[in-house]
């Protein structure tokens, strides 16, 4: 029997629609969790993706708990997004999980807001998401991906779909996506934690951050257009990109 494809939050950005009737050409811009093919069949795939650049949105203690299992000749970027002291506790580290357990409600609490407001930075955090339009500036095949695909990558997205037109709606309805393709796995994971000997407001809290969460997506929608008006201007202001820039990249990326 053929192995099947292990990888759970992966997508390719073919055939989303953007502005004035274009979509996204297949093949070209992926995003995923982690690399970390478990069968034949997923190493396989990835290798038939052809990419040129894989950019790793996770921290240093996770690319070394986790290290992405690429085929030769891809070029992997570290790009971390959570590069400063203060976020420091949302890397989803080994240690960074077990630490949670033994975490005052005080602290948990301070947890949720860290959330918000890391929702609120990462649309700011050139550090990382620069690579992106580097990659598109260069007509690059690439994926970009933290650990689950869902937080950083999903501001990856947002950055990438409202670049290209994409709405407010459409944008939206591709990061919630995350909580029905992590479906089996979230409800797994769930019943996990609820068996773990800890007070119910840490599993609570790590019930929560197996999922996505539309106040946290506004958090980062609100944090650039209370702003800026146009997203454009947000681009050129923050990331220094062109409108020429995004009609080579509209171009090349969109048919």
């Amino acid at each position: 029997m053929e192995d099947k494809l292990t990888l759970v939050n992966f997508r390719d950005f073919g055939g989303l629609e953007c502005a004035n009737g274009k979509k996204f050409k297949p093949g070209l811009i992926y995003r995923t969790e982690a690399f970390d093919p478990e069968t034949q069949t997923d190493f396989d795939y990835i290798k038939n993706m052809n990419l040129d650049y894989v950019i790793d949105f996770r921290s240093p203690p996770e690319m070394e708990d986790y290290p992405d299992i690429l085929p030769e000749g891809v070029e992997h970027i570290d790009a971390c997004v959570y590069d400063t002291p203060k976020y420091r506790n949302l890397v989803p580290s080994k240690r960074g999980k077990y630490s949670i357990l033994f975490m005052s409600k005080k602290k948990i609490d301070e947890m949720y807001t860290l959330m918000k407001d890391v929702y609120g930075y990462m649309p700011y955090a050139t550090n990382a998401f620069s690579y992106i339009f580097k990659c598109m500036d260069e007509h690059k095949t690439f994926a970009f991906h933290c650990m689950a695909g869902k937080d950083r990558t999903g501001i990856g997205a947002l950055l990438i779909e409202l670049t290209f037109g994409r709405t407010y709606e459409q944008t939206l309805e591709r990061y919630l996506y995350s909580d029905v393709i992590r479906k089996d796995f979230n409800e797994y994971m769930a019943k996990k934690i609820k068996k773990v000997p800890t007070f119910k407001y840490v599993k609570d809290f790590a019930i929560y951050t197996l999922e996505v969460h539309k106040e946290l997506f506004d958090k980062a929608y609100n944090a650039i257009f209370s702003k800026y008006d146009n997203f454009h201007d947000f681009l050129k202001d923050v990331y220094g990109i062109t409108p020429e820039q995004i009609k080579d990249w509209e171009e090349y990326y969109l048919e």
